[in-house]
């Protein structure tokens, strides 16, 4: 067992009356140092009650140590990084498999933080902003790629497309959030992509996809009509409007194949 714990549990049975006893907790903390990455993975990233930085900031024992204020200090530091920079990816997607147990640690040690320094707000405040920017990022990375693989199959600079989105899945695993920009050329997707999931709530819709791609898959088409992925097979998908153009035959498909319901 940690000396210093066994001290703490000592100091609590005699309700701290020891002066000898404070000296001893005193004098071992005086000698612990940490570093901002212990500290960081004990107050956040892999958050529990028995570690020795939670002791120090909670134990009655150590409320005047000198040890204590070191990690509020830099605990607060990291607080200010975060409001300045934000989070990493990977602390956000950390936190969403957290437990309420861990969580609620969190809440705890950062809260009285949050208290220590009078700030405005508590820490899931701050979290929460960040979680949604990450998450917004990550829906229209997953629209954007619906979009390409359902109507965009042929287009020979679609590789191209999937590689800026792979790029971006990567930032998404680490980065910063806020560092994270969504590409120029992918943003030109976006109001169609709107369009389309509008579109594609229709149960009609979802089951001529579904069947256009079985098509496709077989590589047995039905029809002689021109169909989208001959507009822009050898073409840009951002060159003369082509991806609008893909969607009018398949919206003019998808009329032929509601025709064919009735």
């Amino acid at each position: 067992e940690n000396p210093l714990y066994h001290l703490i549990n000592i100091d609590k049975q005699i309700q701290g009356k020891s002066k000898l006893i404070n000296d001893l907790i005193q004098l071992t903390a005086n000698k612990i140092q940490f570093n901002v990455d212990e500290i960081l993975r004990d107050t956040f990233e892999r958050p529990t009650r028995t570690t020795c930085i939670y002791a120090i900031l909670f134990e009655d024992c150590f409320k005047s140590s000198r040890l204590r204020q070191i990690i509020i200090d830099q605990l607060l530091a990291l607080w200010n990084t975060w409001e300045e920079k934000g989070f990493r990816a990977s602390q956000i997607l950390g936190w969403k498999k957290f437990s309420n147990e861990e969580r609620q640690i969190v809440y705890r040690i950062w809260n009285y933080i949050g208290e220590t320094a009078k700030k405005q707000y508590q820490i899931d405040a701050l979290i929460d902003r960040q979680r949604r920017e990450m998450d917004e990022k990550i829906q229209i990375k997953e629209r954007i790629t619906k979009c390409l693989d359902t109507y965009c199959q042929n287009a020979f600079d679609k590789q191209l497309y999937l590689e800026l989105l792979s790029e971006m899945e990567t930032k998404l695993q680490s980065d910063i959030v806020r560092s994270i920009t969504i590409p120029n050329q992918i943003k030109l997707f976006l109001p169609l992509v709107d369009r389309l999931t509008s579109l594609e709530k229709l149960n009609a819709w979802e089951t001529f996809l579904a069947q256009t791609q079985k098509r496709s898959q077989n590589n047995s088409p039905t029809t002689t009509d021109i169909h989208p992925s001959d507009i822009i097979d050898g073409e840009s998908l951002l060159s003369d409007n082509s991806m609008y153009i893909v969607v009018v035959y398949k919206f003019i498909d998808f009329i032929k194949y509601l025709f064919c319901l009735k």
